[in-house]
């Protein structure tokens, strides 16, 4: 390790009281899309009842006991792929047993304790529900090998700890990764987040793009695939493979635990692409704009709004705001850290529901490069990337017409006083208390535009969150620096550095950010999720009438308890993955 990594990994382990930003927001985001899915026993077209979910503990229905096996309860698999055996196999990987943790279990807890979780009554009664297993896996995406995690213990990949982070990034327009050299170093490498997601590479190609067979992501939407299958085929003989003569009954009962195992691995994959396509969601995440702590923005380049928007949001949600820790980017932000009585709350819904979108592949709610042009594309990534700045892509010059260097690359939103910007925008004066301790009210100057949604173009004016800023959904994309607004009380030669720090970041940007983006997170989600458990399983009698001598994917409903009733092994069975 040379000294740049042990520098690095030196600073991130320093101590902190800050709460881990951010993965709550995830987990209230992912309740939402649950909740407006098929895996809500209230959808029309619910799953719950077709994989005969209703029948089992709605607490614990995952839970299995195994006696004198040893095995942990309730557990989730995390799998090592193995290219050299067919994916038809029920040994087509290696496995691992993995429990549930404290880290998640805190946030369920946290999320409870702010009365954001209704029906929830405790950590206990909650943690191991469906809805649960999903958020659970939204929230254990950022599991990363090194960092303090001050709201709960982690378990490591049993196979490879990997900075997930470094993964999360996904530039639509100049089709890249993360591409931050110092942040990438320390990950060991950044990777397209819809290949990280899907398990593939080249996943935009007319193919869907290769298996990944050397994947170090054991819950992606390919695992997730290979669960849900197992989950619903799957034999486990222990007589068989140990050589032991066990009951019916009592094999019986092992093969239903490793099939609950399986479900429970399912919901938490599905979760975990869930973040990374919530994440596609974050502008800083599909703009190329790292976000470290600032105990790391020396190294990494990041600047003091970097990291403030994930926190404000979160902030906003379980309203807490830590205002002296050197790890809080909130402490390092433009002005003074708010008061947390004047962040307004997070709002995942609006006056109107964002329509859930539906497509024909699942990388397609990432981005639908392969099939739009630039102004037509309709994927989550799209329409970030395209609608907002962020802290490192500012048109920071606009007399000159230079902009920051992330800026250059993307020619969407425009560049304000050049070309089209100049009537894109519109430069407003509000009130805001949110940059003081106090009851203090300042002015501030913004400016403000109307975000493209080619799926939803009239959303932003629908919703009413925007309305103060007019009638057609405009919304605040870039305030005045402090620095800028100090230089306009003086009449004469302008401040030193005045030009070059003409537009930054603001409370009220990050607000409007979140309150466009969320739902559409939320939206987006839920489309996933359904588009995940859409496909169905077709049986096939032979000719004596055994139910099931074949089976064959298909798009009919599934019929879990008649295969439940047969010794189907893995290898009467072909699949089609989409």
């Amino acid at each position: 390790m040379n000294r740049l990594k042990c520098v690095m990994l030196a600073l991130l382990n320093l101590p902190t009281t800050v709460l881990a930003y951010e993965i709550g927001t995830h987990a209230f985001v992912t309740k939402a899309a649950v909740d407006a899915s098929v895996l809500s026993p209230t959808h029309p077209k619910s799953i719950v009842t077709v994989l005969s979910f209703n029948r089992l503990d709605p607490d614990k229905p995952f839970e299995a006991i195994f006696g004198e096996t040893g095995l942990p309860e309730p557990s989730y698999f995390d799998n090592q792929p193995l290219p050299a055996i067919s994916l038809g196999s029920a040994a087509a990987s290696e496995l691992k047993a993995r429990d549930p943790q404290n880290l998640e279990g805190e946030i369920f807890s946290a999320l409870i304790g702010k009365g954001l979780l209704p029906g929830a009554s405790s950590r206990a009664a909650f943690e191991q529900r469906i809805d649960a297993w999903v958020m659970r896996g939204a929230i254990r995406e950022d599991d990363n090998d090194f960092g303090a995690y001050s709201l709960g213990d982690r378990d490591d990949d049993p196979w490879n700890n990997v900075l997930r982070a470094g993964r999360h990034f996904y530039d639509p327009i100049n089709e890249r990764a993360l591409s931050n050299p110092a942040a990438c170093f320390i990950a060991n490498g950044c990777i397209r987040s819809i290949d990280w997601a899907m398990g593939r590479i080249g996943v935009l190609a007319p193919t869907g793009g290769a298996l990944d067979t050397m994947r170090q992501n054991h819950f992606s939407w390919q695992d997730a695939r290979d669960s849900y299958w197992w989950a619903l085929t799957y034999n486990f003989s222990l007589a068989e493979e140990m050589g032991m003569a066990l009951s019916h009954g009592y094999a019986q009962n092992l093969e239903s635990g490793f099939r609950k195992f399986r479900f429970a691995t399912t919901l938490k994959s599905v979760g975990q692409v869930i973040h990374l396509l919530q994440d596609a969601g974050q502008p800083q995440h599909t703009r190329n704009d790292s976000h470290g702590p600032p105990v790391a923005q020396t190294l990494t380049g990041d600047g003091p709004a970097d990291g403030a928007f994930e926190a404000y949001t979160e902030a906003r949600l379980l309203r807490l705001l830590d205002t002296t820790s050197r790890s809080s980017p909130l402490t390092h932000f433009d002005g003074t850290p708010p008061n947390i009585a004047d962040v307004p709350l997070l709002n995942l819904r609006g006056g109107v529901t964002y329509p859930v979108p539906s497509f024909t592949t699942p990388v397609e709610f990432f981005t639908t490069r392969g099939t739009d042009g630039v102004s037509l594309r309709r994927g989550l990534a799209d329409i970030s990337n395209r609608g907002f700045f962020t802290s490192s892509t500012l048109p920071v010059n606009v007399k000159t017409g230079s902009p920051d260097v992330g800026a250059q690359l993307f020619a969407d939103p425009p560049l304000p006083g050049v070309g089209a910007g100049l009537t894109f925008f519109e430069e407003i004066q509000t009130n805001t208390a949110l940059y003081f301790q106090t009851n203090t009210i300042v002015k501030e100057k913004e400016l403000i535009a109307v975000v493209p949604d080619v799926l939803a173009p009239n959303w932003n004016q629908q919703s009413g969150l925007f309305a103060k800023y007019g009638s057609d959904g405009r919304m605040p994309v870039l305030a005045a620096s402090q620095t800028s607004l100090g230089d306009n009380l003086i009449t004469g030669i302008p401040l030193p550095g005045t030009e070059s720090a003409k537009y930054t970041m603001s409370y009220e940007v990050f607000t409007a950010q979140a309150d466009a983006m969320l739902p559409r997170a939320v939206a987006y989600s839920t489309g996933l999720i359904d588009y995940f458990f859409r496909g169905r399983l077709e049986i096939t009698p032979n000719i004596k009438g055994c139910l099931p001598c074949s089976i064959r994917a298909s798009h009919i409903p599934l019929m879990p308890r008649a295969i439940r009733a047969s010794r189907t092994t893995a290898s009467s069975v072909s699949r089609k993955f989409a």
